[in-house]
């Protein structure tokens, strides 16, 4: 510390002045370009960001009242399930989607449950599956549970499926 001081008293005039200005300067550039900017930048990021989440609820509200009406109507409920039986009509269903060398388990849970199991079955072709047993065949998912089997795109799944008594 001594010797910046030295060296401070054994500059002149002008250059300490030069010196305290370009600091100084340099002291609010830093403020403005190291903090100011960032926090700012980083501010509109997260409003941005938080527009976007609203607008994401907004809808899912949106589509909740509208499943909720639904219900209240009774739609899903007058899907017309055909008269097989429920192991029946997955047997069909699970060979149409082409998915039957990929069940592993199919365990009856009384008259209208039934336990599944997939090992290794493409994520993309079970969720069609999954969707026409809803929507065409007034099956319900009871339970449902994924998980990675290794290979992209491939996944071990769990599921619990009933028909409406």
């Amino acid at each position: 510390m001594q010797a910046l001081r030295q060296w401070w008293a054994g500059l002149g005039e002008r250059d300490r002045r030069i010196l305290q200005w370009g600091g100084g300067t340099a002291a609010v550039l830093l403020l403005v370009f190291g903090l100011w900017l960032p926090l700012e930048d980083a501010i509109e990021r997260e409003k941005a960001r938080y527009a976007g989440l609203q607008r994401s609820l907004a809808e899912m509200r949106s589509q909740a009242a509208r499943v909720a009406r639904l219900r209240r109507q009774g739609v899903g409920s007058q899907t017309a399930p055909s008269a097989q039986s429920l192991i029946a009509t997955l047997e069909q269903q699970i060979n149409r989607a082409g998915l039957k060398d990929r069940l592993k388990r199919m365990q009856p849970e009384g008259e209208h449950r039934l336990r599944l199991q997939f090992q290794a079955v493409p994520f993309d072709r079970l969720i069609p599956l999954l969707q026409r047993l809803v929507r065409e065949q007034g099956i319900t998912i009871a339970s449902f549970s994924i998980t990675p089997a290794g290979k992209p795109g491939l996944v071990d799944a769990r599921l619990v499926l009933e028909r409406g008594r």
